[in-house]
């Protein structure tokens, strides 16, 4: 109290200002409000110093008294509630509920008034009637059993199929108790559902037979949700039915022939739509050997680890699109051992279409496949056989020749007699020989270096008609039929080159003394999921076929099998090498296409390669600039850990004029301090220690504008991917004459500036 006897505001307690409500303090004779809290100044627009001047009148609306003569008599005694309108500072009116009570402090008789505004939901209140008809006519054109109960579980709202569904006019089904309609085997288990879901306050399934008004008992499934008060009181259900009784009828009828089933020795199990195992038989417990009990309920992928051949979403794609799908699937049994199984799909429905689960057989064929590894491993240690004596074969012939000549050379140097020039044609020619074949076999393994472009098919078949003409002689007719419209490839072309000439060398020994015909077309074809099955090795997307078709012997299906083999061949000896066919197979696949032939024995032979189309647009070809072996003045770098390349490499470079650096390995050539820039670097790519490429950019900073020349036989993984150099890189490979150096090592030089490769 103040000196004057006043009230102090101080002594009321205002902790409601972190509180959403409004809270008052007025005095009790003449209401003048006393103190408020930050939610009062907020609702009402007037500062704390404003609303310390006003009484509770001036926050009531027009004609409206803030407390009759009856409410103030009931805040005296235990409290009044009542709802009123009140007034913002700026005229605006709302709906308020108030709690009020007096209260004496010091005193002093205080009216304590917690207010809340309760506009939205009058506005909700006075929206609810035709909000509950809009939800009448949508519920009764549902083809859903949609219903709402109290807390008695009595009818408060069905749809029109709720009623037809039982067979009930409108008034037997509003206010009756729906617990009669269940079926007493099945009433227990489903209320206890429903007291779960109250207790837990989460909504309910449950699935039950009811009895239609006919008499007839049907299965339903229903979801429902508790509704509860702001205060948590409980007030009924909300939900929905619908009819499951062919579903439970098919998983009866199904359940009826798992006796049937267990007699099989597959695994045969069943999972539902929700991808858990409803049914288990015999034959998959002693797959697996996980029990009955112990896989029901279980996810089956989760339980046996399955591993797909696919993505699972291919998978799920093909069983939804055709009803089936079959397949082979690893798979983990209980004792941690893996097997193999051939496994067959069907999509289960109800009459309806609606997807009810898939049943699936899976046969153990783990020991099936052992057996076929291990033949598989017989037939590539004889196809390794094959191809070594191939190999051996062909490369003694050549050692033979080089050797015995060499010899003789040396013995007519010896005797101070003249050099017999045959000799050395016959070196060199097994020389080239020799290359072609590494070259050859390189193509057959898919690692032969190349630099694909895109290119134009039709060009490049055009390109090649002359030469196949002189191929294939006068007597055989050759058509060529293109798609003016094809699409560009990425490929090296020299390859693809290879590949026609080597189809049409093939077809021309195939033909009749009498002459044949050679067909060639080029087409784009797409790929889709319903034809890639017919392209083994092939996906799906879009191609450019190149065909090649005879109307040669053709082949029987024995030789068929193993026209790809490298040194099979069915010509008389001396008449074909057998690394033709073997070649093409290499190029296409590096090219990431794929091969097929269809030939039978007195029809002919016709070879289908599909390349797969790329987006690059086709560059326009420039005439290549005539290479030059001459010579030049600049310091190149030899870096080589074969001596005898070493020395060749040398003593040509060094006869054009060149002013050599030697290194056997990488770290011998980083070692060196020449005095002047080296502007040339010829090393190996493959070395002990440093390889070409970390020397080519560890030698690049010290010398700058340095130009590459990477020398090697075979330099996979090193400068290249796949077989694919990669931009910028310039390669001779091995074996070259030193001619073929020359040139090289001189348009290098003479190139414009590099981009290191990165």
């Amino acid at each position: 109290m103040r000196d004057d006897g006043a009230f102090h505001p101080a002594h009321l307690r205002t902790s409601g200002d972190s509180g959403r409500d409004i809270v008052l303090f007025e005095r009790r004779e003449d209401g003048r409000i006393l103190q408020a809290n930050a939610a009062a100044l907020k609702a009402y627009g007037y500062t704390r110093e404003e609303m310390l001047t006003l009484r509770s009148s001036d926050l009531s609306a027009p004609h409206t008294p803030p407390f009759s003569e009856r409410e103030l008599a009931l805040a005296d005694l235990e409290g009044v509630h009542f709802q009123t309108t009140h007034r913002r500072r700026d005229g605006e009116t709302f709906a308020v509920e108030v709690f009020a009570q007096v209260a004496s402090v010091e005193g002093t008789r205080i009216l304590v008034s917690i207010i809340r505004d309760i506009s939205q939901r009058k506005r909700a209140e006075e929206a609810l009637p035709e909000s509950e008809e809009r939800f009448r006519i949508m519920a009764d054109g549902s083809p859903v059993i949609i219903w709402v109960t109290n807390v008695l579980g009595e009818n408060q709202f069905v749809n029109r199929t709720y009623r037809e569904y039982f067979g009930l006019s409108f008034d037997e089904v509003e206010g009756p108790k729906w617990q009669p309609l269940l079926h007493p085997e099945d009433a227990p288990k489903y209320l206890d559902a429903v007291v779960s879901a109250v207790r837990g306050q989460r909504p309910f399934k449950g699935e039950a037979r009811v009895r239609r008004k006919d008499g007839e008992w049907r299965w339903i499934e229903s979801h429902g949700e508790p509704r509860f008060s702001a205060v948590g009181e409980f007030l009924g259900h909300v939900g929905t039915s619908i009819d499951i009784t062919e579903r439970v009828q098919a998983m009866s009828a199904l359940g009826k022939q798992a006796a049937l089933l267990n007699l099989a020795h597959d695994a045969i199990f069943v999972r539902d739509a929700r991808d858990k195992i409803t049914f288990w038989n015999r034959g998959a417990e002693m797959t697996y050997g996980w029990l009955h009990d112990e896989a029901i309920g279980r996810v089956p992928r989760e339980l046996l680890k399955t591993r797909f051949p696919a993505e699972l979403e291919e998978v799920a794609a093909c069983l939804v699109r055709s009803g089936r799908w079959e397949g082979e699937l690893s798979h983990t049994r209980k004792d941690g051992r893996e097997i193999v199984v051939a496994s067959r799909w069907a999509l289960q429905r109800d009459v309806s279409g609606r997807q009810l689960g898939v049943l699936e057989i899976n046969r153990d064929i783990t020991e099936q496949r052992r057996l076929e590894e291990q033949l598989k491993e017989a037939q590539k240690l004889e196809s390794i056989g094959r191809l070594a004596g191939g190999i051996a074969h062909d490369f003694n012939n050549l050692l033979t020749v080089i050797q015995s000549c060499a010899e003789t050379l040396k013995e007519d140097v010896a005797a101070g007699a003249p050099v017999n020039s045959e000799d050395i044609d016959q070196i060199h020619a097994a020389g080239r020989r020799a290359s072609e074949l590494t070259r050859q076999l390189l193509a057959f393994a898919s690692r032969q270096l190349i630099r694909p472009v895109s290119l134009d098919l039709n060009a490049l078949v055009r390109g090649t008609e002359k030469l196949l003409r002189r191929v294939l002689g006068e007597d055989i007719e050759l058509v060529v039929r293109s798609d003016p419209q094809v699409w560009p490839v990425l490929c090296d072309p020299g390859q693809i080159e290879q590949v026609i000439v080597n189809l049409a060398v093939n077809a021309h020994d195939a033909m009749p003394r009498g002459g044949g015909r050679l067909s060639i077309e080029v087409d784009n074809r797409h790929l889709g999921e319903e034809t890639v099955d017919r392209h083994p090795g092939a996906r799906p997307g879009d191609y450019v076929r190149l065909a090649v078709h005879d109307s040669g012997s053709g082949m029987s299906p024995e030789v068929k099998a193993h026209i790809f083999e490298p040194f099979f061949t069915t010509k008389p000896a001396g008449q074909g090498t057998g690394l033709g066919l073997a070649t093409v197979y290499g190029i296409v696949k590096q090219n990431e296409g794929h091969i097929q032939v269809d030939s039978q024995l007195g029809l002919g032979t016709k070879v289908e390669i599909f390349l797969p189309r790329t987006r690059v647009p086709v560059v326009p070809s420039t005439p290549k600039r005539a290479l030059t072996t001459t010579g030049g003045h600049e310091v190149v770098m030899v870096v080589e850990d074969n001596p005898q390349v070493r020395e060749v490499t040398v003593r040509a470079l060094a006869s054009a004029g060149y002013e050599v650096l030697v290194a056997a390995n990488g770290r011998d050539a980083l070692a060196m301090e020449p005095e002047k820039r080296v502007r040339l670097l010829v090393t190996d790519v493959v070395m002990p220690g440093l390889d070409g490429r970390a020397l080519a950019e560890a030698m690049g900073h010290r010398h700058p504008g340095l130009r590459v020349l990477y020398v090697s036989g075979y330099a996979q993984d090193a400068i290249v991917k796949r077989g694919v150099l990669d931009q910028g890189i310039e390669f001779l490979p091995k074996p070259f004459t030193a001619a073929t150096l020359l040139e090289r090592v001189r348009a290098v030089l003479d190139a414009r500036p590099q981009a290191w490769p990165s």
